[in-house]
């Protein structure tokens, strides 16, 4: 069960970062844009410890096919105190499969102020290595939100940001 909900988080915010990638393959003309959402959630350890993520990201689509998100937040639990700051670059193709598109983690800079360890930020928050492919779903709510998930159950919703 507590790897289930470790899995679910992680993919939760990975497929935030590359939901503005994806809407390039929704729409026949394509322009940049930028999406954000805010995420909060309960993480149960393998080893049963709990701790608690708050995490803003803003993606930024500037180009087709590629997208960068900027993570800033918080990681609390065990006696400690971590500090989010960083941008995650992704790239994104149509896939074999109706409706996902096929992603993938190219890059990633930390901001100075950021004192997560690697192996905290791989494990509990991205959903897959860097320069490993997954796949992911968009769907188009209204004007400027979209549902976003993975091929397991999160959900959750990125506001547009309208010209």
């Amino acid at each position: 069960m507590n790897r289930i909900i470790i899995g679910l988080t992680s993919l939760v915010i990975v497929i935030v970062i590359l939901s503005g990638v994806y809407h390039y393959f929704n729409r026949s003309h394509w322009k940049p844009f930028r999406c954000d959402t805010h995420l909060s959630s309960h993480i149960a350890t393998k080893d049963g410890k709990k701790l608690e993520l708050n995490l803003d990201i803003s993606i930024i689509t500037a180009h087709e096919g590629s997208s960068e998100a900027l993570t800033v937040g918080s990681l609390k639990g065990e006696g400690k105190n971590y500090i989010f700051s960083r941008r995650v670059f992704v790239t994104m193709k149509q896939s074999e499969f109706k409706g996902f598109s096929k992603a993938m983690i190219i890059r990633e800079e930390r901001h100075p102020i950021d004192n997560v360890p690697d192996e905290i930020w791989q494990e509990y928050v991205l959903p897959e290595a860097p320069g490993v492919a997954f796949y992911m779903e968009t769907k188009h709510l209204n004007n400027n939100a979209y549902l976003i998930k993975g091929l397991t159950n999160p959900h959750f919703v990125c506001a547009r940001t309208l010209d």
